[in-house]
């Protein structure tokens, strides 16, 4: 994730804006610890399984299965093979077989040194032994991505940054010839251990204006999608686009979409002409004036707060928390809360909870 804990103390300039919410302002929501007040050390990701447990993965490389209250150990330690010494490397997701009940397999998405390279692994509870699935060349260390879910269609889905530096200098994000500022969408679970492209993948069998398009891509023109997560109603992918200078981005993303970057950046033209590109805009974006980095959240479709029905998302450094509602035409995103940054994620409980994944203090639980 772009400056994912860079200079936070010079980024957040006023104190006001460092607190741990008690109370969210005029939409009645609060937080609380949650598992049990326990402290990670690097928490990138949190997600459900089917037995009540959680795995938490640390960007540091570790997999952990751990309880409501916070009790579990580490079930898979990479930090041996992931890389180290830029706040963008490390271990970036995790995401559990769809039949994890029957399979006990899970998924982890990190990068990797000597070659510097992004990976997405299958491991099994209980074993240390993993099969790589794919890998992807990366340039520089920063922009990763780091999302990977299963949607509701049983596939894989995995964002890919830009592949680093600043301003796109390869030239990737208009160019789905590579794996690089793409969602790619794969079926992992049919043949275990490899991975076959489906057939109904937007740009299999044809290419994209910019010339020959690789059929595992779903989605391209996005600078740095650090996390997005599928609507459990809609089945809608929702996610946060990390911004260079001028804008952080909120996309609706669909198959084949084009989300503009380098060319825009927000709903702007940051070149001298963006005249033949079908760049899909953002839902919402704000300007840097409010924040360094988009963290995108989901959709909360629970009764227990006054957000049913709204994407919640976050900026990494001011730590502010907005949700925007989905099934109202142009609604604007409402301010829920500022909680201590930095934010790096949110995650969606074995009952619809909303928890929010802070590294440097517990995880916490947003409460009416």
């Amino acid at each position: 994730m772009n400056r994912l804990v860079r200079s936070l103390g010079l980024l957040l300039g006023v104190a006001s804006l460092a607190l741990l919410a008690a109370c969210g302002g005029d939409r009645g929501v609060r937080t609380e610890e949650a598992f049990g007040g326990r402290v990670f050390e690097l928490p990138v990701d949190l997600v459900p399984l089917p037995d009540g447990t959680y795995l938490l993965a640390q960007q540091s490389g570790e997999v952990l299965r751990i309880d409501s209250d916070g009790n579990g150990d580490v079930i898979l330690d990479l930090s041996g093979a992931v890389a180290t010494g830029h706040e963008e490397l490390g271990l970036l997701a995790v995401a559990p077989d769809p039949a994890f009940d029957r399979t006990g397999a899970y998924f982890v998405h990190y990068v990797a040194d000597e070659p510097l390279r992004s990976v997405v692994a299958r491991y099994t509870v209980g074993s240390s032994e993993g099969r790589t699935i794919l890998e992807v060349d990366q340039p520089f260390e920063n922009h990763n991505g780091g999302a990977m879910r299963f949607g509701p269609d049983g596939m894989l889905y995995v964002s890919f940054g830009d592949g680093g530096d600043r301003w796109d200098p390869l030239a990737n994000g208009q160019h789905p010839s590579t794996l690089l500022s793409t969602v790619i969408r794969i079926d992992v679970t049919s043949r275990p251990g490899t991975y076959r492209i489906p057939a109904d993948n937007p740009f299999v069998g044809r290419a994209s204006r910019s010339g020959r398009a690789l059929s595992e891509v779903w989605a391209y023109g996005l600078r740095n999608t650090w996390r997005f997560e599928f609507d459990e109603v809609t089945g809608e992918l929702w996610g946060g686009d990390v911004g260079q200078n001028d804008a952080e981005e909120v996309n609706l993303l669909r198959a084949g979409g084009n989300y503009g970057w380098r060319p825009f950046e927000g709903p702007q033209c940051r070149i001298e002409s963006c005249e033949g590109i079908d760049a899909v805009p953002p839902v919402a974006w704000y300007a840097h004036d409010e924040g360094c980095a988009v963290v995108g959240g989901f959709v909360y479709r629970g009764e227990e707060l006054p957000l049913s029905g709204e994407y919640l998302y976050a900026d990494l450094c001011r730590g502010t928390v907005w949700a925007l509602p989905v099934d109202v035409p142009e609604a604007e995103p409402r301010l829920v809360m500022e909680l201590e940054p930095p934010i790096v994620g949110f995650a969606r409980g074995q009952h619809g909870e909303v928890f929010v994944l802070r590294q440097g203090g517990p995880i916490v639980r947003l409460v009416n």
